[in-house]
């Protein structure tokens, strides 16, 4: 599967407007993840469970390393282990877009 890789301002923008967070917040949000598990990107993923009280939420996820996910997934995945949370890869984000501290 083709996923979008984003622009560290696309990233955060779509992340920040839907989760109550400044692009700041989540730059060391993402660099602590980083520091703890060695990632080789992070995944935006999207609730689209449409009779969720989840639909919309986006949830930052690491992937290579010592992420538990290894490469992003091509089909549908929940975090919390609920089926009212499964959600799909909306965009990709290098480590290098991160910006430093």
């Amino acid at each position: 599967m083709n996923f979008k890789q984003m622009a560290w301002a696309e990233f955060s923008e779509k992340y920040c407007t839907r989760q109550e967070c400044t692009p700041e917040q989540l730059a060391q949000k993402l660099r602590d993840r980083q520091k703890k598990w060695n990632p080789e990107g992070f995944m935006l993923l999207e609730c689209q469970v449409m009779d969720s009280s989840y639909l919309g939420e986006l949830t930052c996820v690491g992937y290579g390393g010592d992420a538990t996910f290894r490469k992003p997934p091509e089909q549908p995945v929940s975090c919390r282990g609920l089926a009212s949370d499964t959600a799909v890869v909306v965009g990709l984000l290098a480590l290098a877009e991160i910006p430093p501290e």
